[in-house]
């Protein structure tokens, strides 16, 4: 006990002996002083700075008196490229300073108040075309095209977006359009001769196929509703009245008119123009996916694609029609690797019931073009039947590029039994793709077929382009 008394003694003498130990701070050290500034005289005897060791000496510095005579004669230039650049400089600096991308960003998407849809297409034979699209909210926009074949386009578009629900939305469209130098290649699956060899031809029983050229005037009301009672599954109906007016070209002996090689008498409505009633039902299904996160949703991988038209046609004024038209145009996707190796499979199919003594001749199924067999011109081949198919490969380049090749083969024929697998027209190519992480913004092709090269620059995905009446 008397050692463990000691030791708390101990302990006791310790604690009561730190806070005096800790008091003891150590003293602040005195200041330094400062060492004085050298004066003139200490420094009397240095080197010049031209004269000290080891130094390397400018031998420039003669010509570098000679330096105001590209300085003078640069002036001008100088100046002029700073004044030319300054609106960019400013530009950039208003774009970041305020927010001009996400006001852009918007204007663009359509995801503001009002919307802009710039557009620049480009087709072999017909020149250039662009326009605009402007949109307030998701309920009215308007489509201003001009130059190429479609000349003029103005068209007005009202949708009720969601005022009838998510899962119905009505559409009234008006449009005036001007077609310049649109191909006739006679009606039948020839293969092209050469203008001037033939006059005065019946297309309707001669299959002679020439390059001729005319002009159209297309005005049209449509009333059209989507309706959408599944996940994959859309329905669209569709009441129009279509009014056609047609006349020979005017350039100057540099085109082939339509009425030097076809007898126009023979071509039905061309002289009295088409005006007609058209109601249409078409379904269309489409379960396409990507299959990786990070491919483009522009870009779908895997799945079907499947849309079906019947319509009916009924002629006003001296019209003939009284036809009933129908399509099928079927895709298959299928993921090679990875969701960017991608193979795609189609088949179409239209038709209409009327000979063509009771249709007018713009109005028959039609192919060619950068919708169906792109390997060949706009129209090139027309009758009462037309069937097509296609295989296209694509595979990336980047995140934002991707390419394809594709073959095509199609034909026309007077009836479904007339159908010949070794009279199709084949059609084949490549081309490349942009596209960010969800739209697709355009793409570039050249083809080939039997009538020689052709080049497309579409603001449309191939896979996408509908089959329909209402196009020219």
């Amino acid at each position: 006990m008397p050692s463990l008394a000691i030791r708390f003694a101990l302990l006791g003498l310790l604690c009561s002996g730190a806070p005096a130990a800790l008091a003891q701070e150590k003293p602040p050290e005195a200041p330094r002083p400062r060492p004085a500034a050298p004066s003139a005289s200490d420094v009397a005897g240095a080197p010049r700075p031209d004269q000290a060791r080891n130094a390397v000496k400018d031998e420039r510095s003669a010509a570098r008196k000679l330096l105001w005579i590209p300085r003078a004669i640069l002036f001008l230039p100088r100046w002029g490229l700073w004044l030319a650049v300054s609106p960019i400089r400013a530009g950039l600096y208003a774009f970041d300073r305020y927010g001009v991308g996400d006001r852009l960003r918007r204007l663009l998407s359509g995801n503001g108040p009002i919307a802009l849809y710039p557009s620049v297409a480009r087709e072999s034979g017909h020149g250039l075309t662009y326009g605009v699209g402007a949109g307030v909210g998701h309920y009215l926009r308007g489509n201003f095209l001009f130059g190429g074949e479609v000349r003029q386009l103005y068209e007005l578009r009202l949708h009720s977006h969601r005022l009838l629900g998510e899962g119905l939305e009505l559409e009234v469209i008006g449009a005036l359009q001007l077609l310049g130098e649109s191909y006739f290649f006679g009606i039948g699956n020839d293969d092209l001769q050469v203008a001037g060899t033939t006059s005065g031809v019946d297309a309707r029983t001669d299959s002679t196929a020439v390059t001729t050229r005319f002009d159209q005037e297309i005005r049209r009301l449509e009333i059209a509703a989507e309706w959408r009672p599944r996940a994959h599954v859309t329905a669209r109906p569709t009441a129009a009245i279509i009014d056609k007016h047609y006349s020979s070209v005017d350039a100057g002996g540099r085109l082939v008119d339509i009425a030097t090689v076809y007898d126009p008498a023979t071509l039905v409505g061309f002289e009295d123009g088409t005006r007609y009633l058209y109601g249409e039902l078409r379904l269309d299904y489409d379960d396409r996916v990507t299959t990786n996160p990070f491919v483009s949703l522009a870009l779908p991988a895997t799945g079907w694609k499947v849309d079906g038209f019947a319509g009916y046609a009924a002629g006003l004024a001296k019209d003939p029609s009284r036809y009933l038209r129908y399509g099928l145009d079927v895709q298959r996707y299928f993921d090679l690797y990875l969701g960017d190796r991608i193979l795609l499979l189609r088949a179409s199919l239209e038709g209409v019931t009327a000979g063509l003594d009771d249709i007018p001749f713009t109005e028959l199924p039609r192919l060619g073009g950068s919708r169906l067999m792109r390997g060949y011109r706009r129209n090139r081949f027309r009758d009462r039947t037309t069937t097509a198919f296609s295989v296209e490969y694509r595979y990336p380049i980047n995140r934002q590029f991707g390419a394809f090749v594709f073959l095509d083969a199609g034909g026309a024929w007077r009836r479904l039994r007339d159908f010949d697998p070794t009279a199709l027209h084949p059609g084949y190519g490549a081309g490349v793709q942009l596209h960010t992480a969800e739209l697709f913004l355009t793409r570039f092709l050249v083809a080939a077929g039997d009538d020689g090269v052709t080049f497309y620059l579409s603001f449309t995905p191939s896979a996408d382009v509908r089959l329909t009446t209402h196009a020219w």
